[in-house]
């Protein structure tokens, strides 16, 4: 859809000039599904790193934990996410931090990604 083309274009622009690095909140048992997901859309993947299969921390918890052990290898030069809670949490940590407006963000995804550690 449209919301997704324009992330898709955001981060292949990107990544002619910056590495990219996909953190997720799914778990590590989907990541063949990620993996075919992001190549299926021509989506450079230099480095994805998802979630521990039993870690069932909120996402905000999970993501700014692995930021901060980015940031002590290489420097971390904008962190993007769609959940509002995650990227204040970054931002409150220093880090320069953007909400993906262009995607939508429902009501059952927020509970899973707040609530349950499950994306």
């Amino acid at each position: 859809d449209e919301g997704s083309e324009i992330g898709i274009e955001l981060a292949r622009r990107a990544a002619l000039d910056h590495q990219l690095v996909w953190l997720t909140g799914r778990p590590e048992w989907l990541r063949p599904v990620t993996t075919t997901w992001l190549a299926e859309r021509e989506l450079p993947v230099q480095r994805l790193i998802m979630r521990p299969n039993r870690d069932y921390r909120p996402a905000r918890d999970y993501k700014l934990d692995q930021l901060r052990q980015l940031a002590h290898a290489e420097q971390v030069a904008v962190f993007v996410d769609d959940d509002p809670l995650v990227v204040d949490a970054a931002a409150a940590a220093g880090f320069t931090a953007s909400l993906a407006t262009w995607l939508p963000r429902g009501v059952a995804l927020a509970q899973a990604q707040d609530r349950a550690g499950r994306t």
